[in-house]
């Protein structure tokens, strides 16, 4: 047990001098701070900060009573004993149920090193189990916050009872469509909406895994708006005491992901189709257009002979202005595609 900081509300020096040495027998490290008057009391709190409270009940200014509202007022946990001489056993109680941890009475001090003991053991577990409540709810604060924040669905199936939803993360509604509640009591909901190009092959990507402890998968998923969502489903094989089989895991939605990769090869193939039909299209007009100039320009013609090569520009000059609608149509249609995938 650690070093021990006492608040003692006691009037006589005589008593203080038993507890301490009935303490100091009991093996027992501390040190005390002595106070008889309430205003002497409420600053030893604040500044003392005691480990533990020992009270006598009546002192010339002060009594137990007092003292233990002010304790109650401040929303103390620390132990508090009342120390005291001779009590009705119906006070004894009223003490306790008021928020006394025990009572010793000074006739039997023997009692007290235990009685320490115990409720200082005591607060110290609750503390500590207080501890880790407090970071057990952060934690799962913060888990709450990223189930609902990010597009991830945590889920649980009992694989044993035809794969059955028994847990999913209430964010399944923002993302699914579909309530948690209709997960769990719909047992063909997931697989029934599965896409049917992918349903084979996740049943059976299931069936090879069951016994791996972490695998992953990507499928379409209908949603209740009748759009498909794709999914990376990341799971692991768990089996309880019992022998039951589940699958804890996380379903991702990378339907944006998929989309821009799709944008990307719409893009690529527009581009493709583009550069094809300026390299055969505008090229070739140009040369037509290029070696009539150039015909002219090399050779001494008359006007009649110019006049016939020039109609001969109007064929590529028409193909081009062909193309640029073409093209215009092309892009137009690339946009469009672009524009549903968002």
């Amino acid at each position: 047990m650690k070093m021990l900081r006492i608040l003692f509300l006691e009037d006589s020096a005589y008593d203080v001098v038993l507890v301490e040495s009935e303490l100091k027998n009991a093996g027992i490290e501390f040190t005390t701070k002595v106070v008889e008057t309430e205003v002497d009391y409420r600053l030893a709190l604040d500044e003392f900060q005691p480990d533990l409270i020992l009270s006598d009940h009546s002192m010339p200014q002060f009594n137990s009573v007092v003292a233990l509202r002010i304790y109650n007022e401040k929303k103390l946990t620390i132990p508090f004993i009342l120390v005291t001489g001779s009590v009705s056993e119906e006070f004894a109680v009223q003490t306790l149920l008021s928020g006394a941890t025990d009572y010793i009475l000074k006739s039997n001090l023997i009692r007290l090193p235990l009685a320490i003991k115990s409720a200082v053991s005591t607060y110290e577990l609750k503390r500590e189990n207080e501890i880790i409540e407090n970071e057990i709810r952060r934690t799962n604060g913060f888990l709450n916050q990223i189930a609902h924040s990010q597009p991830i669905l945590l889920y649980v199936i009992n694989v044993d009872d035809d794969f059955r939803t028994t847990f999913i993360s209430d964010n399944v509604e923002k993302i699914t469509g579909y309530s948690s509640t209709e997960f769990i009591n719909d047992k063909d909901l997931w697989n029934s909406n599965l896409h049917v190009d992918d349903k084979l092959e996740v049943m059976q990507f299931l069936k090879q895994n069951l016994k791996c402890t972490d695998e992953t998968i990507e499928y379409r998923w209908k949603c209740a708006d009748g759009t498909y969502k794709w999914f990376i489903d990341n799971m692991a094989t768990v089996i309880d005491e019992f022998g039951v089989t589940y699958i804890h895991g996380s379903r991702i939605d990378i339907t944006k992901l998929k989309n821009a990769d799709h944008r990307q090869l719409v893009f690529t193939k527009g581009m493709d189709e583009m550069l094809f039909m300026i390299s055969h299209k505008v090229r070739h007009s140009i040369s037509q257009i290029l070696g009539l100039y150039y015909l002219i320009e090399d050779k001494a013609v008359c006007d009649e002979e110019i006049k016939n090569t020039i109609s001969y520009m109007k064929e590529p000059a028409e193909s081009l202005d062909l193309f640029t609608k073409e093209l215009t149509n092309l892009m137009d249609d690339l946009r469009m595609k672009n524009k549903n995938l968002n």
